[in-house]
């Protein structure tokens, strides 16, 4: 039988809230599939997870019914390259898409490479699965003529836009018109902040902007302004002292880190740094409130028996690590995201430390096989499903990321080798066990020679079976 020209599938579906942590519902043959992303959100700022910075209690409802894994990398970390893998399952530097692409560059992507891609593209695969695909919220998906085309990518119904404190309503307001009955979906729920936290530095320098700055960035900078103001409530002194968030302990640049990075080294002051820290814990916050629609929407309609949530970051923020801000480096700050699954089937409650994931390119073949849908061969991810229903552990001892400039490789969740395009002294190395704020740069310490060159070679027969060259 057909729905709207798709195949129905049988759905099961039970009025019920989040799940138990003391009991594991059987999975669904067919399950909803809901993912939630933020932008520009660090792994760990989530209360739940031990951040008591903030409160997050919708991300913490996510959390307490499901498995955390906190050892999850995105791809990419900038936000179109860092999402086409997500919904592409591809890495973005194998079309050319390195970057952040504006009205006069797109002759620059491989677009006749992701045209053939087209049919294995998520939304795609889940439409000929039967499944009815929804998209809202900021999309970040570029297409040859707009940076923000769900529907090039497969979507079927984009229910709201990219609103700021609107969204999650949005999506309510959609969920609650629908039926557990009715076909298994897939929806897409895409926020843009904490991302405003990019408003920071025009904040600051806002006399200096032209009136045409300010008018294209008043949204976010008004946010930034308005939690900024927030201070004022207290002395200078305390506030500061006690309330703000002091600097992280590896404010500092990394010791030998190569020149050619993206970005730069921000010159604000302590106080500065502080308040920027509290206004992103304040962003985290704001996206957080607006999540909760959805979930008291799934549990209200009956879908929660039913649907499996996915929370996730496009990547994450500096954050006055090594003095930057936001993203595009090869450092944890802004490549260690959220990667937060609950549902039926999944383990409730769990944090997993050991499971190294890389979110743009497992997301697809997760969310399949979570789905029941046949994997299709040739994607470099794979599947967690079994280390989040707790069958087995994932085995796999390196994952791939890279950059606008860079690409890297992680082994085994300890050693982290980057190599930089166009740099003198181009390496990096850091051991995430002894230094997890990637203070010291090893990559000239003899004592870490054999690792180095392995990583070396582990990297560059990567790149080249990929038909990129080592730099």
């Amino acid at each position: 039988m057909t729905i709207s020209g798709k195949t129905c599938l049988a759905v099961t579906a039970a009025a019920g809230g989040l799940y138990s942590m003391s009991a594991q519902a059987q999975m669904p043959e067919h399950p909803n599939i809901v993912v939630i992303i933020t932008d520009q959100q660090q792994a760990g700022k989530i209360s739940a997870l031990g951040d008591t910075g903030l409160s997050t209690p919708a991300m913490d409802r996510i959390v307490e019914s499901g498995i955390s894994f906190t050892n999850a990398y995105c791809t990419f970390p900038l936000s179109i390259p860092s999402r086409f893998a997500l919904f592409t399952g591809m890495y973005p530097s194998d079309f050319n898409l390195r970057f952040n692409p504006g009205k006069t560059d797109r002759d620059r992507i491989d677009f006749d490479g992701i045209a053939r891609h087209a049919p294995r593209m998520l939304a795609n695969i889940f439409n000929e699965a039967g499944y009815d695909t929804y998209y809202g919220g900021k999309a970040h998906l570029v297409s040859p003529e707009t940076n923000e085309n769900a529907a090039y990518y497969g979507f079927d119904t984009l229910y709201s836009a990219e609103r700021r404190g609107q969204l999650g309503k949005d999506a309510a307001e959609f969920i609650s018109a629908k039926s557990p009955s009715d076909n298994p979906f897939l929806m897409v729920v895409s926020y843009i902040n904490p991302h405003d936290i990019c408003e920071y530095d025009d904040y600051i320098k806002y006399d200096e902007l032209s009136p045409s700055v300010r008018k294209r960035k008043d949204d976010g900078i008004s946010r930034v302004k308005k939690y900024s103001a927030v201070a004022e409530k207290y002395g200078e002194t305390e506030f500061y002292s006690e309330i703000c968030p002091q600097v992280p302990d590896n404010h500092a640049p990394m010791r030998g880190e190569p020149s050619g990075l993206p970005g730069k080294v921000v010159p604000y002051s302590e106080e500065q740094w502080q308040m920027h820290r509290w206004v992103y814990n304040r962003l985290i916050e704001e996206a957080d409130s607006d999540i909760m629609p959805v979930l008291d929407a799934l549990e209200d309609g009956g879908f929660m028996e039913n649907t499996i949530i996915v929370f996730l970051s496009d990547h994450g923020e500096m954050d006055a690590s090594h003095m930057r801000e936001h993203k595009s480096v090869p450092y944890q700050e802004a490549q260690n995201v959220p990667f937060v699954i609950s549902g039926p089937g999944i383990r409730a409650g769990k944090t997993d430390r050991k499971t190294v994931v890389n979110t743009g390119i497992d997301l697809l073949p997760t969310l399949c096989d979570l789905a029941n849908i046949d994997i299709p061969d040739g994607y470099p991810g794979v599947s967690v499903k079994d280390a989040a229903t707790g069958r087995h552990r994932l085995e796999r001892r390196y994952i791939f990321m890279e950059g606008a400039n860079w690409f890297q490789v992680l082994d085994s969740g300890r050693y982290k080798y980057t190599v930089i395009e166009k740099s003198g002294r181009n390496e990096i190395l850091v051991d995430l066990r002894n230094d997890p704020g990637e203070t010291v740069n090893l990559a000239e310490n003899r004592k870490y020679r054999k690792i180095l060159q392995n990583l070396r070679t582990v990297l560059a027969d990567e790149l080249v079976r990929r038909g990129h060259e080592m730099p």
